[in-house]
C-alpha cells in the first residue's frame, strides 16, 4: 500500500471513509440514531481547512490505484483535565471497510509511528470505543497498550491506549 501526506483535495474521500467506518464498525456500539446522523459534509470542511494541517497536525492517506482507501490523522495530545503530558495523539484512523485486511492500516500506522519519532514524540496516545473489539485488536497488534489512567464514559465508553515510540 502507498502512503502519502494528505492534501486538502483528499477531504471528501477522507470524510466518506470516516462516515463509512462509523456505519460499519460502530453498529451495536453507538446508538443507531447517532450513526444515522453522521454526514461527510462537516468532516469535508474540517479536512479541507487550514486547521487540519496547522502546527503539529499531520494526516496521511493510504492509496490503492490512485484512490484514497484510508487515513490517519494525528497531532498533539488532547489531555484529560489535570493532565500535563507533552505527547502526541493519533486522533483518528479509518480504512474503507471494503478495503480492510489488506495492509492499509498497518502502512498508515508505520507512517504514523515514523512521524511521531521524527518530531521527537516519545509517547503517543489514542482513544478507541471500549466495545470496538476489532480496532482494539488492531492497535494491540501494533504494540499499543491499554492506558488504565484514562477512561471516558460520556457519551459512549472509550478507553485510551499508549505506545512508546522509540524517539
Amino acid at each position: 500500500p502507498m502512503v502519502r501526506d494528505a492534501l486538502p483535495s483528499d477531504a471528501t474521500s477522507m470524510a466518506e471513509i470516516n462516515v463509512a467506518g462509523w456505519r460499519t464498525a460502530y453498529v451495536r456500539i453507538v446508538p443507531d440514531d447517532v450513526i444515522a446522523r453522521q454526514r461527510p459534509e462537516p468532516l469535508v470542511a474540517y479536512f479541507a481547512s487550514d486547521e487540519a494541517f496547522a502546527g503539529r497536525m499531520r494526516t496521511f492517506v493510504a492509496e490503492l490505484d490512485g484512490v484514497v482507501v484510508g487515513f490517519a490523522h494525528m497531532g498533539p495530545l488532547r489531555p484529560e483535565p489535570d493532565e500535563a503530558l507533552d505527547a502526541c495523539e493519533l486522533w483518528g484512523m479509518y480504512v474503507d471497510p471494503a478495503r480492510q485486511g489488506h495492509g492499509h492500516g498497518r502502512a498508515l500506522m508505520t507512517a504514523t509511528m515514523d512521524h511521531f519519532r521524527s518530531v521527537g514524540c516519545q509517547v503517543a496516545y489514542l482513544w478507541v470505543l471500549r466495545d470496538n473489539a476489532a480496532a482494539r485488536g488492531f492497535y494491540e497488534s501494533q504494540g499499543w497498550e491499554l492506558d488504565p489512567s484514562a477512561y471516558r464514559t460520556d457519551p459512549i465508553a472509550q478507553v485510551r491506549y499508549a505506545i512508546t515510540t522509540g524517539a
